[in-house]
């Protein structure tokens, strides 16, 4: 990824190795099949659910929203959800 590659993209691939390092086989799925992160995959950035620049100290970062049930749709941002 580089300074030139639009932000979708950039979000799009960093999702992929995620959702290949972190979600177990079998894990969470719709009834298509779709991951938390292929429901928001190609939503416009700047658009609600869209993907984003992370800004840290060590500089931005393009991220992709997920999906919340609980929203009902796809979220950059979510507070902290306890079961208790």
């Amino acid at each position: 990824m580089n300074a030139r590659t639009p932000l979708r993209y950039q979000a799009r691939r960093a999702a992929a190795v995620i959702a290949a390092a972190a979600v177990p086989a079998g894990g969470w799925t719709d009834a298509s099949g779709y991951e938390t992160g292929d429901k928001c995959a190609w939503i416009t950035p700047g658009t609600p659910g869209g993907a984003a620049g992370l800004a840290l100290p060590t500089g931005t970062f393009a991220m992709q929203s997920t999906w919340a049930n609980d929203a009902g749709g796809c979220e950059f941002s979510h507070p902290i959800v306890s079961n208790g």
